[in-house]
């Protein structure tokens, strides 16, 4: 995946979206001058200046140079900034719909790389919008994330219907036999599976779902199975449910749900499914085929997913979600998210209708979860802006969802009473309340990004980590086994503990290997972490660049030495341990 490449500047040279007919819908042109590009700057070709000139042997004193060098193309590399693709003309902007103007700021505020909305507004009329997105709205498919937890309530919502089960069934009693369980574990009930309620954890305890997360965090539930989550429910106890009664969000409670409607025989309602069918066989028939939902389904792979990213906008693959598909797995495309909405105004699909009325309150006798729908009112002083107030003359109840995977953002928001509905898909895992206020007309402005000043830093002073590590390494190659600085017995532990930090080994091939494979890491590490919706990109260019030239600097003095620079059996042990532990940090980071 090509990781410079901005979705948001393909769109200047686009035409306006071409989705599917609804009538009556607003047709409109999207201005294409208003996207956000980061253009390449020219900074980079004077970076790369400025590292010849300075790395040619010169009078300056060795670190004077480096530090030079690292000042001026942190300089540099902050004028690198976002560039504006123009300033959108009145005409232009008169000719684009409100939702057109909303995204197009949310996308110009660097919140997300691109995005597709639609919006039905309470006198009938509609809006679709498009910006940063390559290609047809009407093909273009996202990951619908958490959104995917309605469509397995709908599931069990219609096994009730189909009077397999009830919303009060146990547990205890669909899970293959296996261990015993606790007997408030066994009690929970498909409701409170599906309400958050259960007092489960967010994630499956302990186990290899653990270790899977930390050991490949790019993808941190491929490889999960139905036995895993079945298992992992073997050692809780009653204590392990102190939330339960009340709403805790739970993608394990969500994905135990889904995997446990499998053991439920739907062939007697529905012959065309086996009694052994799959989860993603069962929403597919039940649901997705009914509501005429065609484009949705569990495939990672397909020829129009569009290219995700990280909340920094590094490009980020597509989730695997295997065994927790019922929390999260479906991919899906805008027509059919807006078909779902409107099914879901006309509630004439009973499982469906079934699933959007409330099944939990909260402390104050208010509506809070449905089945796998969350409930909120939207009050008419939510905002300072006077025609909204008069728009919402009174407060007004939304049921909603959203979903978040590693490179994707979703939302869906139906509003009953007024017969307004929105759905926003964006390629950025970056999600905020401005996706709920796009069901208010106008759509208030978005806020300004606010990122973590952690994410900052990692972004304005990892990448610099990487040179430097291949500079060390440079001064190492030349040193010798008698060149290596003594510190006296006599001298105090915190004396003796800063001239081991300090001190320079000299290295030797192996040790090479090592630097390379570190400074590989930073890279990759700053690159992933880094607040690069914020900074300019060309900062982690410039750390590249300079590594590169510090590493063909390097290559002479690395073939000329050997295999290791230290000397003894524990220097050449410590050696090893060093380049495993660093391969081990490159293979842990790319996933």
């Amino acid at each position: 995946m090509n990781m410079s490449k901005n979705p948001a500047c393909h769109s200047l040279k686009g035409k306006g979206p071409r989705g599917f007919f609804i009538s009556g819908r607003v047709r409109y042109e999207p201005p294409v001058s208003s996207a956000t590009c980061r253009v390449p700057p020219p900074v980079v070709v004077v970076v790369v200046v400025v590292e010849v000139v300075i790395m040619v042997p010169c009078p300056i004193v060795p670190k004077a140079r480096v530090l030079l060098l690292l000042l001026a193309t942190i300089t540099l590399s902050l004028t690198g900034a976002p560039l504006t693709a123009g300033a959108q003309s009145p005409d232009a902007a008169s000719s684009a719909n409100d939702l057109q103007r909303a995204l197009n700021a949310y996308v110009d505020k660097g919140h997300t790389r691109g995005a597709v909305a639609w919006r039905l507004n309470a006198d009938g009329s509609e809006e679709e919008a498009q910006v940063g997105i390559d290609q047809r709205s009407a093909d273009a498919r996202f990951d619908a994330g958490s959104i995917t937890k309605v469509f397995t309530s709908i599931l069990l919502a219609d096994a009730v219907l189909g009077e397999k089960l009830t919303l009060e069934t146990p547990i205890v009693e669909l899970l293959p036999p296996g261990c015993e369980l606790a007997p408030e574990v066994g009690a929970i009930t498909l409701q409170e599976l599906s309400t958050h309620t259960s007092g489960l954890p967010r994630l499956a305890p302990g186990g290899p779902g653990l270790w899977r997360a930390f050991l490949q965090p790019s993808d941190p539930y491929q490889g999960s199975t139905r036995d895993e989550l079945f298992e992992a429910l073997c050692p809780l106890e009653a204590a392990d449910l102190k939330t339960r009664g009340s709403v805790a969000y739970s993608n394990f409670g969500v994905a135990l749900l889904g995997r446990l409607l499998e053991t439920v025989d739907l062939s007697t309602i529905d012959p065309s499914l086996s009694p052994d069918a799959s989860y993603e066989a069962r929403i597919a028939a039940r649901v997705l085929e009914p509501l005429g939902l065609s484009a949705s389904d569990f495939e990672a792979e397909h020829t129009h997913t569009v290219p995700g990213h990280r909340t920094n906008h590094t490009g980020a693959d597509p989730w695997h979600l295997d065994a927790y598909n019922p929390a999260g797995g479906l991919r899906t495309t805008l027509p059919d998210l807006v078909a779902f909405a409107r099914n879901a105004l006309a509630a004439d699909f009973p499982p469906l209708a079934l699933s959007l009325k409330p099944h939990h309150l909260d402390d104050e006798g208010n509506p809070h979860v449905g089945l796998g729908w969350f409930f909120r009112t939207l009050r008419s002083d939510d905002s300072t802006d006077v025609d909204v107030t008069e728009v919402m003359e009174k407060n007004e109840t939304i049921i909603w969802h959203n979903g978040r995977t590693g490179g994707y953002y979703a939302f869906l928001a139906i509003a009953p009473e007024t017969g307004r509905a929105v759905v926003l898909l964006t390629d950025t895992s970056h999600g905020s309340a401005f996706a709920m206020d796009l069901l208010r007309e106008p759509s208030p402005e978005p806020p300004p990004l606010d990122s973590s000043i952690f994410f900052m830093l990692v972004g304005l002073l990892f990448p610099w980590l990487a040179p430097h590590t291949l500079h060390r390494l440079h001064r190492r190659l030349t040193l010798k086994p008698e060149d290596e600085p003594g510190v006296e017995r006599e001298a105090s532990l915190l004396k003796r503990f800063t001239a081991s930090l300090n001190r320079q080994h000299p290295a030797g091939r192996l040790d090479a290997l090592s630097a390379g494979l570190e400074a590989t890491f930073l890279l990759i590490l700053s690159h992933q972490l880094g607040a690069w919706q914020s900074l300019p990109v060309a900062i982690w260019y410039a750390a590249l660049l300079l590594t590169a030239g510090l590493a063909v600097r390097t290559l002479p003095a690395v073939v000329r030495a050997p295999w290791f620079g230290r000397e003894g059996l524990k220097g050449r042990a410590i050696t090893v341990i060093n380049g495993v532990v660093a391969l081990g940090l490159v293979v842990w980071v790319v996933g």
